[in-house]
């Protein structure tokens, strides 16, 4: 990757049996490589680790989460 383009920084969601989870990624898929997982501080979102998928997004595949209840996921309900 060039190291003087910007990285691209890209969102989507997945979804899980108490709601959908939003994620932000960055980075290759390299083989061999495995991808880095970000966690934010709670209550928060992967919005604050923005400056570290850029960084880290250089040189690998990189995935942060926004945790239910916080960020673009669901609310979290707890135990039903």
């Amino acid at each position: 990757m060039n190291d003087q383009a910007p990285v691209r920084i890209r969102r989507g969601f997945v979804d899980v049996d108490e709601g959908q989870i939003h994620y932000r990624e960055a980075g290759q898929r390299t083989p061999g490589v495995p991808t880095l997982v970000l966690i934010h501080a709670s209550p928060g979102s992967a919005l604050t680790l923005e400056p570290l998928l850029r960084a880290f997004g250089r040189f690998r595949h990189v995935i942060a989460t926004d945790t239910l209840g916080n960020g673009d996921s669901s609310p979290y309900w707890g135990k039903q």
